[in-house]
């Protein structure tokens, strides 16, 4: 049980928060079908399954514009409080940057020469492949050159030998 124990459980807890969520709703949803359901038969027909499913969207629907306001309500009292986030005031994140606009414009120069050369150094890798690649082919394309003119060396030394053979014969 130390701090790695305490840290597992709570990514567990994480992860399972949303899921946790989801179960709630399919008990509170399951339990508003069971309460509005007048039938006996228990039988299943298009507009009794027609009309689960509208109560489900229309649950769905009613969280999420929840959501929707609680999550607008928190902004607003967030930039009341004079919050606003970084991203949107032009200031640099923490470890995402320089902080002042000398190092910055230093840093991305940086950035921007690094990846020129990995692209030099990969256009000069491509190179060499298709440098590899062209001797290679020059060599295969030599060889079957070289076969196609022993066989027919061979077959003109053949043909010229049964030319003698017949004339001698």
């Amino acid at each position: 049980g130390g701090p790695a124990a305490t840290a597992a459980a709570d990514a567990a807890a994480a992860e399972a928060a949303p899921l946790d969520a989801v179960d709630s709703l399919l008990e509170e949803w399951q339990e508003y079908a069971a309460l509005s359901d007048t039938t006996d038969d228990g039988v299943p027909t298009v507009e009794r399954q027609e009309a689960m499913l509208s109560t489900w969207r229309r649950m769905i629907s009613d969280r999420e514009e929840a959501l929707r306001k609680e999550t607008r309500r928190e902004g607003r009292q967030r930039l009341s409080a004079g919050w606003i986030p970084g991203h949107l005031a032009s200031w640099p994140l923490a470890g995402r940057g320089a902080s002042k606009p000398s190092e910055a414009k230093a840093a991305a120069a940086a950035a921007a020469a690094e990846v020129a050369e990995e692209e030099a150094s990969r256009a000069a890798e491509e190179e060499a492949e298709d440098e590899d690649f062209i001797f290679e082919w020059q060599q295969h394309t030599e060889a079957l050159r070289r076969q196609a003119a022993e066989r027919e060396a061979t077959t003109e030394r053949d043909a010229a030998a049964a030319a003698a053979a017949a004339e001698a014969g």
